[in-house]
């Protein structure tokens, strides 16, 4: 049977949807783009995402430079985006404000590359692996011995990040990028769209013989990039951030070289206060620089909040069953709105402010202004799914 007609639905769509109905009517049924690029945190995001693409190619070696990516997808543009800083030595010295958002990006890319290296213990299996799924609509649950016949409602598609070998572990893992303010992880098992990636990506991989039969993803791999530039404080060696040196540091830095153990030695009250009196702080740096000695302050209070985490989500079989019916559940409730049988709703909050490209449409549209005038000079129209139909003609002339 053909189901070429079935309407399509994207990941991002159903987020969309979820979000707030009439922005997913604009943007998915409408087709409706700006036609000015925003230069806010969904862009920069997209851009560390695209960076990441091209540095995890298949195989155990990597890619393009994340860095350089990185520059391309800037070019000139300046757009500016909140981070988290460090301006002094106490927690409250760490502060988040606005910085260039081409800068961070580089630095947040130069000390990824810095922790990770280049990952020599992942085997990429597929990277932007592309996925054309039929769903069915859910049904009540049936005591039947013979299963009822599901007929689809709505071909799934989308692209997922990577999937990768723990060549220590054996363990294969389905990795989800973010880039975020803060790192927080507690709602991650309920997340739903890298968990509906992973609940369709061992049958993509095992049928385009990437995996083995019998195995299967584990769970996913969620890699989260800090949106703050690196700490610029030194370390000491069991790397902990130190804060500036005062004088007597540098005068504990020359007593060590001269075998003094430090604070220990009965001699050293005497020999310290000498060289505290006869030296000035000038001259004790000066001596420290041309000994090549490395002098570091007192451990500081304040810790840079950690720039990466890795964080693990093992997923079960039930909850492979449970996200496959949740997108049968939504398409059927979508269709119910692309038929016109529901009316579209909103729902406005404060987020609308920077994640949303329809906010100033929106209250357009609530004030009953002229949103035809409006969407023909602010918006473009296109087809969200061109990528994914170009991927069809593509597979199919192949």
């Amino acid at each position: 049977m053909n189901y070429d007609n079935l309407p399509m639905l994207r990941t991002s769509e159903r987020k969309d949807f979820k979000r707030c109905v009439q922005r997913w009517y604009w943007r998915w049924r409408m087709g409706l783009f700006p036609r000015q690029q925003r230069y806010n945190a969904l862009w920069f995001g997209t851009g560390i995402h695209l960076a990441l693409e091209r540095w995890y190619v298949p195989g155990v070696t990597r890619g393009v430079d994340p860095r350089e990516t990185w520059a391309e997808f800037v070019e000139d543009q300046i757009g500016y985006v909140k981070a988290l800083v460090v301006e002094g030595e106490t927690p409250e010295d760490t502060i988040e404000v606005w910085v260039e958002a081409g800068d961070l990006g580089h630095d947040m890319l130069s000390n990824y590359l810095h922790h990770f290296g280049k990952d020599d213990s992942w085997e990429v299996i597929s990277a932007e692996q592309n996925f054309n799924l039929l769903i069915a609509k859910p049904e009540p649950k049936s005591k039947a011995v013979v299963p009822i016949a599901r007929t689809p409602i709505v071909r799934y598609l989308g692209t997922f990040d990577l999937v990768a070998r723990d060549l220590n572990t054996r363990q294969i893992w389905l990795w989800d990028h973010k880039t975020a303010k803060s790192i927080r992880t507690d709602h991650l098992p309920m997340d739903d769209q890298a968990g509906s990636y992973w609940a369709v990506a061992d049958h993509v991989l095992r049928k385009q013989k990437l995996i083995l039969p019998r195995e299967r993803i584990n769970g996913i791999l969620y890699n989260f990039l800090l949106k703050s530039p690196p700490d610029p404080r030194p370390v000491d060696e069991l790397g902990r951030s130190t804060n500036n040196p005062v004088k007597k540091h540098y005068i504990w830095a020359l007593m060590r070289k001269q075998g003094f153990v430090v604070e220990a030695d009965p001699q050293f009250p005497e020999t310290f206060a000498k060289m505290n009196k006869e030296y000035s702080l000038a001259e004790l740096k000066s001596e420290t620089d041309r000994q090549g000695i490395h002098v570091l302050g007192d451990v500081s209070k304040q810790q840079p909040t950690p720039r990466f985490k890795r964080h693990p989500v093992n997923r079960t079989r039930a909850e492979r069953n449970t996200q496959i019916e949740r997108i049968g559940s939504e398409a059927t409730v979508m269709n119910m709105y692309r038929d016109g049988g529901l009316p579209l709703t909103k729902n406005p909050t404060r987020d609308c402010t920077w994640d949303c490209d329809f906010r100033n449409l929106c209250e357009l549209h609530e004030s009953g202004g002229d949103t035809e005038s409006f969407i023909s000079d602010i918006y473009v129209r296109d087809d969200p799914y061109a990528a994914h139909r170009l991927q069809e003609r593509v597979s199919e002339d192949t």
